[in-house]
């Protein structure tokens, strides 16, 4: 690897590192982040400072993200956020959520509107090594499938993904480009992977939904009693009811206004990182800060 590579390498895992759940949530709750300043010090990004705000110096940071030779998965993540769920969706019509636990896997994001897509992310630096296995995951519980890649495993993909899946890059222009459509998938969903892809109560809500009892049981036995109920439901019922429901219970459209004034760079992880109220307020006030604040924090 050579001198440039590697500095690269350096500076795509502090990218990855500073708009990453962990950091978000420290600046929410406690108004400042040590490890922040240090990830900004080892990017090299605490310079030229002055007349600008945390947020812009953030939005700096993504903006650098977006090169090829440095983008994270918050990089892709962003992209989906703002040219797919509030570019030809809204908070209002669809909900995503990230990191979504799938049989043995986690899609990277998940989009619910009148259908459920997810989105599998395969960046520069990712291995293609388990992808076949994860697309089999998400039929089992998903309608449609993307795989969003770095143009260099377009070839790859092309010969793993059945037909159905849909394959996107994200080019040069920091723009989402179709190669292949997503289509419908027609197999069965999988009850059993489905009731442990959600939360009890979501699962109660579709059973009660049914026409089902749902039988009062100790909460020791719920689990079992529950999944018992929700693996007899039909395959058909469940593929639509699983897309109302997540789209009720995981509503981000409460937060509208917040995402709306927090910085772009940090869309993505207001809406799939769920904060307190007053931490929202807290965060709004940390990113309006002047940049220069940050030297302080050391």
């Amino acid at each position: 690897m050579t001198s440039k590579s590697l500095q690269n390498e350096n500076k795509s895992a502090a990218l990855s590192r500073l708009f990453s759940p962990g950091v978000f949530r420290q600046l929410a709750r406690d108004g400042r982040s040590d490890l922040l300043v240090r990830i900004l010090n080892e990017a090299e990004l605490l310079k030229n400072l002055d007349s600008i705000t945390i947020g812009q110096m953030l939005d700096r940071a993504f903006q650098m993200s977006k090169g090829e030779s440095l983008r994270t998965e918050h990089t892709y993540k962003a992209a989906i956020t703002h040219k797919i769920l509030l570019g030809k969706h809204s908070l209002n019509t669809a909900s995503l959520f990230t990191e979504f636990r799938v049989g043995n896997s986690k899609a990277d994001v998940v989009v619910v509107n009148g259908t459920s897509t997810v989105y599998e992310i395969k960046s520069e630096r990712d291995s293609l090594e388990r992808l076949e296995s994860q697309i089999d995951d998400y039929f089992k519980v998903f309608s449609r499938v993307n795989v969003i890649c770095a143009e260099k495993h377009v070839r790859k993909i092309l010969h793993i993904a059945p037909e159905c899946v849909g394959i996107l890059t994200l080019n040069s222009r920091f723009q989402i480009s179709t190669l292949r459509e997503a289509m419908d998938c027609d197999s069965s969903v999988d009850q059993a992977v489905v009731f442990d892809s959600l939360s009890l109560s979501e699962s109660e809500i579709i059973i009660k939904n049914s026409g089902r009892t749902v039988p009062d049981v100790p909460n020791t036995a719920k689990y079992q009693v529950l999944k018992g109920i929700f693996c007899d439901l039909p395959s058909e019922y469940l593929r639509a009811e699983v897309v109302k429901t997540l789209r009720e219970s995981r509503s981000a459209v409460h937060l509208a206004e917040f995402i709306q004034q927090l910085p772009r760079s940090l869309q993505p992880l207001g809406i799939s990182t769920r904060i307190r109220k007053k931490d929202q307020s807290r965060l709004l006030e940390v990113v309006s800060q002047p940049a220069k604040n940050l030297l302080k924090w050391t």
